[in-house]
């Protein structure tokens, strides 16, 4: 019985009459793992705005702080989808031990500063009139600077195991 369920809300949500974002609209929800509070603001029929924030603070004293930037640039129009390319910059200050932060930044590293150079595919559903959900996959290039010690810069995939998700809630 509760397949059921899942199965007619999801043909619900599916067959709902929801469209494509529209310039001048914006939605706040989850950006990204590191920084997950974050909001959405369609600038044009084809560019977005995304920023996100994220913060870690331990019992230790150490305390990581993220900044994420990207623009979402739509390459094919569905109805109420779009799939295109989001390049994007993530600035980290961290100050982990070797236990507490959860980064893909930490590489075991002292405190310091690191900078992330984003190339990712970016496809957004409109599931309703209100609530986009997208899915990204690509590159990072990140450049870890210690507060001693010299810099290092190394490249991850983004959903190396699966596609990363976020939502966002529109506001009319």
């Amino acid at each position: 019985m509760r397949k059921f369920f899942v199965i007619a809300a999801a043909t619900a949500l599916m067959a709902s009459s929801a469209m494509a974002l529209e310039p001048g609209q914006y939605g706040l929800g989850f950006t990204s793992s590191d920084a997950p509070v974050g909001g959405y603001y369609q600038a044009t029929d084809v560019l977005g705005i995304t920023a996100g924030l994220g913060l870690e603070s331990f019992d230790m004293g150490n305390t990581n702080f993220y900044l994420e930037i990207g623009l979402p640039i739509a390459m094919h129009h569905g109805d109420r989808s779009w799939f295109g390319i989001r390049p994007g910059i993530m600035f980290a200050s961290f100050s982990p031990d070797d236990s507490s932060s959860k980064t893909n930044f930490h590489r075991g590293l002292d405190d310091g500063t690191a900078l992330q150079f984003q190339a990712w595919l970016y496809y957004m559903w409109m599931a309703t009139d209100n609530v986009g959900i997208n899915f990204y996959h690509g590159l990072n290039i990140n450049t870890i600077s210690p507060e001693e010690g010299d810099s290092v810069t190394d490249f991850t995939t983004v959903g190396a195991n699966a596609t990363g998700a976020g939502v966002y809630y529109f506001f009319e």
